[in-house]
């Protein structure tokens, strides 16, 4: 008897969907040669949709897993990148979706409360060898106002500092940069200066002439685990964030993955007057030491400790310490 799938999967080397089915009507028209037309169309359609639905998988499969650098991951995007646009392959990467989230165990998770974003189940341990650690490991990092005093500055640490518009971020991260970069290896990604722009802030600073200045400039406005140096000191002015805000918290979980003996300061937008910034309490989850830069009411700037984690003295934590200052020519801070 004609072996029907057998002689199906042979098409499929060479020929589209509709021509295997050109092909069996033709067949049809010898008497005896095929069993079933129907049966023979059927399997056709049946190996094509199988087909389909492999291709699509293993596409969406190395997509998720392999192409998307972040641990979540948007239906939404999938279709746009993928161009998953007929009605079929949608049902079909609704059919794979479920599968990566049902399988034992699962590769994927829906997010609560944010429909067709899903996170990526990440099953592999790293261990922490705390027993060789040095406990009495800090890092001699300086910060502003002395800042440094009241929060103990570790490896593999995250800074926040959110800040309205035109609070003085930039300002402060150049300082933090000044203060650092003779002893640390700073790497320094801005998103919004040019060359030009630059040149005239660090050209502010009249205790330290141009040429001493060994602190590496980059431009960059995202993606900042790629680039992030382990071990040194990264200042992020600023990581731009223009609508799911949620992602912060991943954004910076990927920093934190990255780092090692080094630390990275993240600047972030905040609305004016707001506790937190753009990203919620999760913009500041990884965080060991948040800061606020705002306005008082007067017009004078405003540097709040939203969150010290490792205070200097056990029991004494600095949440909520004020400091009021100006910025004078652009670079000086000046405690009021």
């Amino acid at each position: 008897m004609f072996d029907v799938k057998r002689f199906v999967r042979a098409l499929k080397q060479g020929y589209n969907e509709d021509e295997a089915k050109s092909i069996i009507a033709d067949l049809a028209k010898t008497d005896g040669y095929i069993p079933s037309v129907e049966q023979a169309l059927a399997t056709v359609e049946h190996l094509y949709r199988e087909s389909r639905e492999t291709t699509l998988a293993d596409k969406i499969t190395k997509y998720i897993f392999e192409s998307v650098t972040e641990r979540v991951i948007n239906v939404r995007d999938c279709d746009r990148d993928l161009v998953i646009v007929t009605e079929r392959d949608k049902t079909n990467r609704r059919q794979i979706f479920h599968r990566l989230v049902s399988n034992e165990p699962p590769l994927l998770q829906p997010i609560p409360n944010r429909p067709g974003w899903y996170r990526k189940v990440e099953g592999e341990l790293v261990p922490i060898d705390f027993q060789t650690a040095d406990a009495s490991k800090r890092l001699p990092i300086r910060l502003p106002f002395g800042i440094e005093q009241h929060s103990l500055i570790m490896p593999k640490n995250i800074i926040v500092v959110s800040g309205s518009p035109n609070a003085g971020k930039t300002a402060f991260l150049l300082n933090i940069a000044r203060l650092n970069m003779d002893h640390f290896k700073t790497i320094y990604f801005s998103s919004e200066m040019g060359d030009v722009e630059l040149k005239n802030r660090v050209l502010k600073f009249k205790d330290v002439t141009l040429s001493d200045w060994k602190c590496n400039f980059y431009e960059r406005d995202g993606q900042y685990e790629d680039v992030i140096e382990r071990d040194s000191l990264n200042i992020i002015d600023y990581m731009e964030i223009t609508n799911d805000f949620f992602l912060v918290a991943e954004y910076i979980r990927q920093i934190f993955k990255k780092l090692r003996k080094g630390i990275a300061v993240v600047a972030l937008q905040k609305n004016p007057d707001a506790k937190l910034p753009r990203g919620g309490i999760g913009a500041i989850e990884k965080a060991r030491l948040a800061l606020n830069i705002d306005f008082t009411d007067d017009g004078y700037r405003k540097l709040t400790i939203v969150k010290v984690k490792n205070p200097v003295v056990e029991g004494k934590k600095a949440d909520g310490m004020q400091f009021l200052f100006d910025i004078e020519n652009g670079a000086k801070l000046i405690l009021l």
